[in-house]
């Protein structure tokens, strides 16, 4: 089964474009604006996707940019960057005034706190 059909279908259809800004970022090296991944993360929360679904796009998005060619190192390089990527877009998300509104402040700040740890556990 392909990754975006078990994907909600906003974020399938997010997924192309995502895919081509994490490339556009990955190639350009250092001189790379994260501006894209920013506007990509103000979509989604206008699509009313939610971290995790952000997260299976980036998650499948690298999957792809792992078939291409490289060093181990490079590879290595590659995911460390697109970590970068992944918290611009998800910034929009958390700074939703929506999702702080429905859930309070309290349990926003909770939220986002476990939701940060999460991400950084499951990358290290």
């Amino acid at each position: 089964m392909k990754a975006a059909s078990i994907m909600k279908p906003k974020s399938a259809a997010m997924l192309r474009p995502y895919q081509a800004a994490l490339r556009r970022y990955l190639k350009k090296g250092a001189s790379a604006s994260l501006l894209p991944a920013m506007k990509l993360g103000r979509q989604a929360v206008a699509f009313g996707l939610e971290t995790l679904d952000l997260a299976l796009i980036h998650e499948q998005s690298m999957m792809a940019q792992m078939k291409a060619p490289g060093t181990a190192a490079a590879r290595s390089r590659m995911v460390l960057r697109s970590r970068k990527f992944f918290a611009e877009a998800i910034v929009a998300m958390e700074e939703s005034e929506l999702v702080r509104e429905a859930l309070g402040d309290q349990v926003f700040e909770w939220f986002l706190r476990n939701k940060r740890a999460e991400w950084m556990s499951y990358h290290t």
